[in-house]
C-alpha cells in the first residue's frame, strides 16, 4: 500500500510558483511535494521565476527545457 501511495502521488498535479528562487529549493518542492527524488540537480546559480503545474516529471521536464538541464525523477 505504501509504494502505491507513492506512485500515486508522484503523478498528481500541483501548482507551483516560484520567484528567483535557487535551484536547490525548486527541487527541494518538488521532491516534497509529490513524494520523489529529483537525480542529476546541477551545481551553480540556477534561478527559477515561473508558475508551473503539472505532474513531478512534467515540471521536471518544463525545467530541463528552460534551464538546460537534464534532471530526472525517480521513486523514493
Amino acid at each position: 500500500v505504501g509504494s502505491e501511495m507513492c506512485i500515486r502521488d508522484r503523478y498528481r498535479t500541483h501548482r507551483l510558483d516560484f520567484s528567483d528562487t535557487p535551484l536547490s529549493q525548486v527541487v527541494a518542492k518538488i521532491e516534497t511535494e509529490y513524494g520523489v527524488t529529483v537525480d542529476n540537480v546541477p551545481e551553480g546559480d540556477y534561478r527559477l521565476t515561473g508558475s508551473f503545474e503539472g505532474d513531478a516529471g512534467e515540471i521536471v521536464e518544463s525545467i530541463n527545457m528552460l534551464l538546460g538541464t537534464e534532471m530526472e525523477v525517480v521513486e523514493k
